[in-house]
């Protein structure tokens, strides 16, 4: 080290040790002049070489780099088709408020005014279901959804849309029939909305007390509903959801269409809480593999040209054919060989979609269940055996019913006591065959941990 000789000023005496001031050394001040302190900051625009260290760069919102959103989504479409899982909360929303409001009742100043911006279910903005909702003339432009089970009614919008305001509404005309309204993944309230009015209800919907300008909106609703128009306060920026969902699509017999009001909260409304996917419900009451709903208009077997179509405009990334009691009068090679057609016409239609048939349902409601165990057996050999099947779930050979039971007739012999039937407000038995409320949520939860293992084990 170079010594550093340090001149006394006069009247300092050699050999003491004194504290040296920094005027004490020549020419100090004068080199520190401009100097920085040990402890300092720059701006921005003072960087002008070198390269950040990556705690030094901020974290950017998407929509700040300039291409970045299209560009992803461009990515994505050319992506393996996945299957995800993003499950709803069963929190209501914190901020959200909905009135459910009749043609008497004061509506918002901004609904129906001249310059508000309307969303049509129909526009292409938003998707709607598959079965091909009937366009009806007029503006704004409304969608009908078809509202019997007869004509394979869609009674689940799988599909969402982020909404440009901290308000919006929409106009409906029910039937027996029941929504829910979830926003960033919760359900505006703890059940859903009812109507039990045979001849209908127009009504305007009208969400309110949202804290920010954008929101995730997506809609259960049960069937029975002409859905006509969006609305929102100017300015109205309403938008298809471009997050990307997991499309299923749920084939069967009343099961896996309407079963027990409300509708929202039945097997596919579950499914689609616990785990976020777009459900295209494609259930027919009384149908099956091979029966054909007894002959009803516009009620056919799984594997019709009709449904099938149906099926395949869905384009969904995982399919699941529930197996029916309705095919209870067929023969096993007869039950077989229509599933066998039935799941190789999806694999040819739908090379990359999962095939994972279920089992004909749990229910115990007679003595005698050897038919059933039997083509329940057949089926299950069927899907093992088929190239195309990703696995089968026997939820009637697990026995996830227990006893025989019923919400009306309960007996004490197993969990049918709660898992089956309904009675209405008076007390009255109403259904004794289909899965009650908590029935259809048990259900829902065991088929999911059943599809998780099977593509866990694939």
């Amino acid at each position: 080290m170079t010594p550093v000789t340090v001149p006394l000023t006069p009247g300092r005496k050699r050999g003491v040790t004194l504290p040296i001031q920094q005027s004490d050394v020549t020419g100090l001040s004068d080199s520190l002049g401009g100097k920085a302190n040990a402890s300092h900051t720059h701006a921005a625009s003072a960087i002008n070489s070198g390269v950040l260290d990556a705690a030094r760069i901020p974290t950017l919102p998407q929509s700040k780099v300039t291409g970045l959103t299209s560009a992803l989504s461009e990515i994505e479409s050319r992506l393996p088709a996945t299957i995800t899982t993003k499950p709803y909360s069963s929190t209501p929303h914190p901020t959200a408020q909905v009135a459910v409001l009749g043609s008497a009742d004061p509506k918002p100043g901004w609904f129906g005014q001249g310059n508000m911006v309307y969303a049509s279910w129909d526009s292409g903005l938003i998707s709607y279901p598959s079965n091909q909702p009937e366009p009806v003339e007029g503006t704004p432009a409304i969608c009908r959804v078809y509202g019997t089970g007869a004509q394979n009614a869609q009674s689940l919008f799988g599909q969402s849309f982020v909404s440009g305001v901290t308000e919006f509404g929409f106009v409906i005309h029910a039937w027996p029939a029941d929504f829910q309204i979830y926003i960033d993944g919760h359900p505006v309230s703890g059940g859903p909305w009812i109507s039990t009015n045979p001849n209908g209800d127009v009504l305007f919907v009208h969400v309110s007390g949202l804290t920010r300008d954008e929101h995730q909106v997506h809609f259960s609703m049960g069937n029975g509903f002409l859905f006509q128009t969006l609305v929102g306060p100017p300015p109205f920026q309403a938008r298809a959801d471009t997050s990307r969902t997991t499309t299923v699509a749920v084939v069967g017999d009343s099961y896996a269409d309407i079963g027990i009001m409300p509708y929202s909260l039945g097997l596919n409304g579950e499914l689609h809480r616990l785990t976020g996917w777009n459900i295209q419900q494609l259930g027919q009451g009384s149908t099956g593999y091979t029966n054909d709903g007894g002959g009803v208009a516009g009620k056919t077997v799984y594997g019709s040209s009709v449904r099938l179509a149906r099926l395949i405009a869905t384009n969904p990334k995982l399919v699941i054919p529930l197996g029916s009691v309705n095919d209870g009068g067929q023969s096993v090679p007869g039950l077989t060989s229509a599933a066998n057609s039935y799941w190789s016409a999806i694999a040819t239609a739908l090379p990359d979609a999962t095939i994972i048939p279920v089992g004909i349902e749990p229910l115990r409601i007679n003595d005698d269940m050897t038919a059933w165990n039997t083509l329940n057996a057949a089926l299950k050999a069927a899907a093992e055996a088929h190239p195309n099947v990703a696995g089968f779930i026997d939820w009637r050979g697990e026995e996830w019913f227990s006893g025989n039971g019923t919400v009306c007739t309960p007996n004490g012999s197993g969990n049918q006591d709660f898992y089956v039937g309904a009675k209405d407000s008076n007390d009255v038995c109403v259904d004794s065959i289909h899965a009650s409320r908590i029935g259809n949520a048990y259900l829902a939860q065991r088929l999911v941990q059943s599809i998780e293992k099977i593509l866990q084990d694939a």
